[in-house]
């Protein structure tokens, strides 16, 4: 679904309203989630995990995380095994994901696993549980860099970025400001 914050588009929940909904309740009927089975602890703290997060999109993609899982290991999350969570990060590693056809990144599959031991925690806290099963389940290895690339010093890439700039300018003037700043400090972005 595209991101309408706080409206509606074309009769759908917007993501904020679909984020707001973070009793678990099914969004459709088709949802696998805490129901009556669960009993009225394990509801009312997934009710409360949830509420415990002030950002909706990290409401948003708990809870959807939460539900998937819930769906993959089709038990109680008191009967949740660290088996049953490698065998969960396995099936995240390999089966395509439907909006891409690949399989998930290792940064959005530890998101996912982070969710899982957070609800866990939540309901250690509550005397729900006296184990964590997501304790034993190492998160994957994850390239700090990213997809970043660096400028060859032995093409003079870092010169010719400077020299397209048009310092006559006001704008032109700050941009390569900036830019020194960043290519003979390494600063990140953020620190700037």
């Amino acid at each position: 679904m595209a991101y309408y914050p706080n409206k509606r588009y074309n009769g759908q929940k917007s993501v904020n309203e679909t984020a707001m909904n973070h009793d678990l309740t099914p969004i459709n009927k088709n949802d696998t989630i805490l129901n009556a089975q669960n009993g009225a602890d394990w509801q009312q703290a997934a009710h409360d995990w949830l509420t415990n997060f002030t950002s909706a999109r990290t409401q948003r993609a708990y809870r959807a995380a939460w539900i998937n899982f819930l769906r993959f290991i089709d038990k109680t999350p008191a009967a949740v095994t660290s088996s049953d969570v490698l065998a969960y990060r396995h099936h995240l590693e390999h089966t395509p994901s439907s909006h891409t056809g690949r399989p998930l990144v290792a940064s959005t599959i530890n998101q996912r696993l982070s969710a899982l031991g957070s609800f866990f925690t939540f309901a250690i806290a509550r005397g729900l549980l006296d184990k964590n099963p997501c304790k034993e389940v190492r998160q994957l290895a994850v390239n700090p860099y990213g997809k970043a690339t660096w400028l060859d010093g032995e093409q003079q890439q870092d010169v010719q970025l400077l020299e397209v700039l048009d310092r006559d300018t006001i704008q032109g003037k700050r941009d390569y400001a900036i830019l020194l700043i960043f290519l003979t400090t390494a600063v990140r972005v953020d620190a700037v």
